[in-house]
């Protein structure tokens, strides 16, 4: 339902009576508010349930094993299993499922996920004939690059060590991606990666094409550097001079390293906007507010 129809059922009791640009108005303050806020507005009436709570499931994030098997288990039962099998198959559109036997059976149901994390051991496979747009990968190769759609925008890879060989390996491999603007390396390697990760940053003017707009270079090191040593990293960062590098951290420590964005703590640990699905509000657009104050302004697609 529109809502526009929601606002001319003003008949039916069960219908809010408001003028459409005043539903609109209050619909979209609501989707900043959690979850749990927005199943209470969905039970106002049936219109504003009939718009939010397909809304609800439009981003699935299951990363408890409990979560996964019990949504899996509803999504099959005789009961319920056809109707809301129909629902989401049509709703989802971001999906994050920490097990890899649930991610199949939901990529299964989902034809319309344009945004994924893929669970380590997925086969590359089930990311074939889809039209994704985000996609985050434990582990990726030259090899497995040229397989993925050719549809992906934004591009995380989780696992990074920072040798300087797999970096120019994953930044040349993007010429395979014609379309893809944003792309964000991880590493847990702490501390020692940022000089690393600094250091062979060098490489992407050449190696990584003009086309991708915004590079992020993430330590999710728990560890940060000794107390008397944070100049060193944040000295190699200073040095390098392509515009597009932003370099983050998940440890807020890590805000004493000159040249490190720390994750606000609002968010935090939240893989979710990690992973730059919370529209508006996520690793992406973070990183494109601080491109943007070096003078460097992501172009919209």
């Amino acid at each position: 339902m529109s809502v526009q129809q929601a606002a001319s059922s003003s008949l039916d009791p069960s219908q809010p009576f408001l003028p459409a640009e005043l539903l609109d108005i209050i619909l979209k303050l609501s989707f900043q508010n959690p979850k749990a806020t927005l199943i209470n507005i969905a039970l106002v009436c049936w219109a504003f349930h009939d718009i939010i709570y397909p809304a609800l499931h439009a981003s699935l994030v299951l990363n408890t094993w409990r979560a996964s098997k019990s949504f899996c288990a509803r999504m099959h039962a005789p009961e319920t299993g056809n109707d809301f099998l129909t629902f989401i198959s049509s709703s989802v559109r971001v999906l994050r499922v920490e097990f890899v036997e649930d991610c199949i059976d939901l990529l299964n149901a989902c034809p319309l996920v344009t945004a994924l994390w893929m669970p380590d051991g997925l086969d590359m496979r089930y990311t074939f004939n889809r039209s994704l747009t985000r996609l985050s990968v434990a582990t990726l190769n030259r090899d497995t690059m040229e397989d993925l759609p050719k549809t992906i925008t934004h591009l995380e890879v989780r696992n990074v060590y920072g040798m300087r060989t797999e970096l120019i390996d994953l930044a040349s491999a993007t010429e395979h991606l014609p379309l893809l603007t944003h792309f964000a390396m991880r590493t847990l390697e702490g501390p020692s990666a940022i000089s690393q990760f600094a250091s062979s940053a060098s490489i992407f003017p050449v190696s990584m094409p003009q086309t991708v707009q915004c590079i992020v270079l993430c330590i999710d090191g728990l560890a940060a550097p000794g107390r008397t040593d944070w100049d060193t990293p944040g000295e190699a960062i200073s040095a390098v001079a392509d515009p597009r590098v932003v370099f983050m951290a998940l440890n807020v420590e890590f805000k004493k390293v000159k040249g490190i964005l720390t994750y606000p703590e609002m968010h935090w640990p939240s893989e979710d906007w990690i992973a730059g699905w919370a529209e508006d509000n996520d690793m992406w657009t973070f990183a494109e507010r601080a491109l943007a104050q070096k003078g460097w302004f992501v172009a919209p697609l």
